[in-house]
């Protein structure tokens, strides 16, 4: 991977949530130095605000919210550029919603509001971060009923992520991952976010966040293990298929957590 692609969204990731960034001029191993400086720092910020789950005030919890998601989001992307930064491939990142086969695998752009003003058109893009191939936003769903169908209609999308794997199509698999997680992604915001508002469904909201980051993560571990067995990284297609099945086994078991926990 060439360092283009993480290095302008490592610099747009810095920028535009926490007003500083990365030199231009840095090199590879610079640049991963100084992002385990920015993910040290975001853990001694971001700690102060985790007591803030149960607000209610929201504008505390979205900063709080914000500085969790951009630790993670720092954490992914100097683990996929410490991995990939002298590979030889010409996409570094991928926008959410972008199910190109060269994103398998690899970072993807949070779903965030401090960032998607930066790339939410073409122009936009281009000024931030050039390297980038650009996608439409995801669009969020219209209400908690909408999304709710939507997150229970996935779920058979979600189980049939076994049967492509067990026949060995993993580029398939791939690409289907690109396709849903943007959509559980939204989907889940709009239905905990609702459950949040609503001040007797305190607890039901708190089990259903955790719930959704727990599938998220691991549907992004599923996501990295095709992009590794798509590049010959895992050996052979048996030892990867197996690898990945028992990833998706931790998939299915938190996509039906998530649903009780709504």
């Amino acid at each position: 991977m060439k360092s283009s692609g993480i290095s302008s969204i490592a610099i747009l990731l810095c920028s535009h949530v926490y007003g500083f960034g990365i030199p231009e001029i840095m090199n590879n191993n610079e640049i991963i130095i100084h992002m385990h400086k920015l993910n040290s720092l975001t853990k001694i910020s971001g700690a102060a605000h985790d007591e803030n789950i149960n607000n209610d005030q929201g504008g505390v919890d979205a900063q709080g919210n914000r500085r969790k998601l951009f630790k993670k989001s720092i954490s992914a992307a100097m683990s996929i550029f410490a991995m990939s930064a002298f590979a030889d491939t010409s996409q570094g990142a991928c926008l959410a919603g972008d199910i190109s086969i060269d994103c398998i695998g690899f970072y993807k752009v949070p779903i965030d509001d401090a960032i998607n003003s930066m790339v939410n058109t073409p122009e936009q893009l281009a000024k931030y971060a050039p390297d980038l191939r650009w996608v439409p936003p995801v669009e969020y769903p219209k209400n908690y009923q909408v999304a709710k169908d939507e997150i229970f209609s996935l779920r058979s999308s979600i189980q049939g992520l076994t049967t492509t794997v067990s026949k060995g199509d993993l580029t398939a698999a791939g690409v289907e991952i690109l396709r849903v997680v943007p959509r559980i992604t939204v989907a889940g915001r709009v239905l905990i976010g609702t459950l949040k508002g609503k001040s007797e469904f305190s607890m039901r909201a708190f089990r259903s966040e955790v719930a959704h980051n727990e599938l998220l993560a691991s549907l992004s571990g599923v996501d990295i293990l095709l992009g590794q067995s798509i590049a010959g990284q895992l050996g052979s297609i048996t030892a990867a298929q197996i690898q990945i099945l028992e990833e998706l086994r931790s998939v299915n078991q938190n996509y039906e957590e998530f649903l009780r926990a709504l």
